[in-house]
């Protein structure tokens, strides 16, 4: 997830623009307006970190049901970056993450998670996107052997796809592997040339 100023530059996403962004509520916390409404600040956590999301008003009056700890979802937003330069996401829409969800395309030339062409890629295979502890190992994982290999995650039972950051991409190598296997199991890593 982009959570700074340099990654939102670095990824060629403006201040303002358009992004649909998926991962876990980790946490929830409720602030009246100066008008006495309800809004919302809410952490969504993925493998690459963990980002602010400002729900206003009317959309919290609409997507309230959702917007609970530990779940899974996809948020359509628009990226805004204050005068500390610290990343959030304003939010517009929530979808559930499950086998039904449909999301409206973004509209932008370039998204956060496009890689480069390259000729080779890792690919990760889990189960179960909410698995959020084995995430955070194989994230771990993967900061070891820093390279050029894009990693892309795939998640089976919600059959959804995500590219890693760059930041998280890889040198392949036996170990690497190894133990990527060890955590998720024989079968589950593949390199894809």
């Amino acid at each position: 997830m982009l959570d700074s100023y340099e990654d939102l530059r670095d990824s060629g996403i403006r201040d303002g623009g358009a992004v649909i962004i998926g991962g876990l509520i980790d946490d929830v916390k409720n602030q009246i307006t100066r008008n006495g409404k309800l809004m919302a600040f809410m952490t969504l956590e993925d493998l690459y970190g963990r980002l602010e999301v400002v729900v206003f008003p009317n959309t919290l009056e609409k997507y309230r049901p959702l917007l609970t700890v530990d779940h899974a979802v996809i948020v359509r937003g628009k990226i805004n970056y204050n005068e500390e330069m610290n990343v959030s996401v304003i939010c517009e829409q929530v979808y559930p993450l499950s086998l039904k969800t449909d999301i409206p395309q973004v509209k932008e030339e370039r998204t956060a998670y496009a890689p480069a062409a390259k000729k080779e890629k890792l690919v990760i295979h889990f189960t179960d996107f909410t698995q959020k502890p084995l995430l955070k190992e194989i994230k771990s994982v993967l900061m070891k052997t820093p390279g050029q290999v894009p990693v892309e995650l795939h998640f089976e039972k919600e059959h959804k796809k995500f590219g890693a950051d760059k930041n998280l991409w890889v040198s392949v190598c036996d170990e690497l592997i190894n133990n990527l296997e060890a955590i998720l199991g024989q079968n589950k890593v593949e390199v894809l040339k």
